[in-house]
């Protein structure tokens, strides 16, 4: 957050008989993981790329932050 600001992360047990809203997981026992925090947000053109491999708005950045995450969210089947 280049302005500054407050990140909030949440965890919790989650067991779904049905995802709620179309999520594609399948019924069983999750960790729900919430983020939020009170920067100035993401540009309504990068929402679709935030996850892909390499994209940064950052000039010195790799890109690799939230593609590293998705990789492991997926990789233990989560959504």
């Amino acid at each position: 957050m280049p302005q500054g600001g407050t990140l909030e992360i949440k965890a919790r047990n989650q067991c779904w008989e049905e995802p709620p809203g179309g999520i594609p997981l399948m019924p069983g026992k999750y960790i729900q993981v919430v983020f939020k925090d009170t920067g100035i947000g993401i540009p309504e053109e990068n929402l679709e790329k935030i996850f892909n491999l390499f994209f940064t708005t950052k000039a010195s950045g790799s890109g690799l932050g939230l593609s590293i995450c998705y990789s492991i969210i997926k990789k233990h089947n989560g959504h």
